[in-house]
């Protein structure tokens, strides 16, 4: 069985590349890197989930409504949510999303993200 400490460690490693590469911050948003991350497994369908990692604060995840309570077993961070499909103006997860990261600007993403969410910001 995986620990909380090696979930803990995995990050702090990605969060050392963060800082090597003046990183503002980095958005995970696959499924399988977010259960590396996290231990947490869900299914996605069409809902996007994100952990947004930063250089010298606890990680945001980023999750839809429904999945709030059951994603607090990740164990991280903060969690924040966004309504489903449709959402009320101002709270999808394009929305939320760029709510948290903001003005940044060096953001690192997966290689896997999708056009789709990458054009929202």
């Amino acid at each position: 069985m995986i620990t909380n400490e090696e979930y803990k460690h995995r990050r702090s490693r990605l969060r050392d590349e963060i800082i090597q590469n003046s990183l503002d911050a980095y958005l995970v948003s696959s499924e399988e890197s977010i259960y590396y991350l996290t231990g947490a497994s869900y299914k996605p369908l069409e809902r996007p989930f994100f952990i947004v990692l930063w250089p010298e604060r606890e990680p945001t995840l980023i999750v839809p409504m429904l999945e709030k309570v059951h994603m607090t077993k990740a164990n991280i961070g903060t969690v924040k949510s966004y309504w489903e499909y449709p959402s009320p103006f101002g709270l999808g997860w394009a929305d939320v999303l760029k709510t948290i990261i903001g003005n940044i600007k060096t953001l690192g993403v997966e290689p896997s993200l999708s056009l789709e969410i990458a054009s929202t910001f």
